[in-house]
């Protein structure tokens, strides 16, 4: 789908003396991102936050302290993505309408509608069980169902596949360097491999043992969902998994009255 071609990847480049680890980044560029990105990803969690009755009012100060979290995320993850040659974002990756499209066709709406059916096929009978959260049992409307999948799309996909999977490559990168540079066959695919399996057991872990080996699964293809569609992509996938769930499991229940 990619205009780019297969994945490819650069040998690394060390940091030499007398440079520090934002030499030859964007600053300003990627503030401007990560102020907007960040914006948007403290204003959706501070809204399901109300919604869920988590915090009764809206607060400015947890607002503000969700804004400079979400901010700071960005930021770093868009610079460990400068460092390993990673396109974060599809509007960036790809220059053509029509391939966009694709992409978050391919990428975004058509696994995460797969994803939600699996989903929905495995968790249905269990969907008022204690170990569901309570705030997913007390799901009513089509606003629940809009606010707590988009809010999971765009926190968590910033958090493990923009952020930790871009730090774990950049740093597994370093690690691997001598062999890298030799050029080792295989050995060239190790960091990203491990990159994958490493954030997605740990998008495995916070969904807690009930979820864990979905979430998993969901991880590593979230991951390449990212890496062939950008960020955008993947917040798609992941908004359409939570939300063909939630409405099938919790607001149009009328198919699963003899589950």
């Amino acid at each position: 789908m990619s205009s780019e071609g297969p994945l490819k990847y650069p040998t690394l480049q060390t940091n030499e003396s007398g440079k520090h680890f934002f030499q030859g980044i964007d600053l300003v560029r990627f503030l401007k991102i990560a102020l907007s990105l960040g914006g948007v990803a403290a204003l959706v969690h501070e809204l399901a936050e109300i919604n869920s009755q988590t915090a009764l009012l809206f607060s400015l100060v947890s607002l503000l302290r969700s804004y400079g979290l979400y901010a700071s995320c960005c930021f770093l993850s868009l610079v460990f993505a400068e460092k390993v040659s990673v396109q974060p974002f599809l509007v960036e990756k790809e220059k053509r309408v029509e391939r966009r499209v694709m992409s978050l066709l391919f990428y975004g709406l058509l696994p995460g509608i797969l994803i939600g059916l699996v989903y929905t096929k495995q968790f249905a009978p269990f969907r008022y069980s204690p170990r569901v959260p309570l705030w997913i049992r007390l799901i009513e409307g089509q606003y629940d169902v809009f606010i707590y999948s988009l809010r999971a799309a765009v926190t968590e996909e910033l958090a493990f596949r923009l952020l930790l999977f871009t730090a774990f490559l950049y740093i597994l990168r370093r690690a691997f360097h001598p062999l890298l540079s030799q050029g080792c066959g295989i050995t060239r695919w190790i960091p990203l491999m491990f990159s994958v399996l490493v954030s997605s057991l740990l998008f495995g872990t916070v969904h807690g043992l009930y979820g864990f080996s979905n979430a998993l699964v969901a991880g590593i293809i979230l991951c390449i969902c990212f890496l062939r569609g950008g960020f955008e992509s993947a917040v798609l996938c992941h908004f359409m998994a939570d939300f063909v769930f939630y409405n099938l499991v919790y607001v149009r229940v009328d198919w699963l009255r003899g589950v």
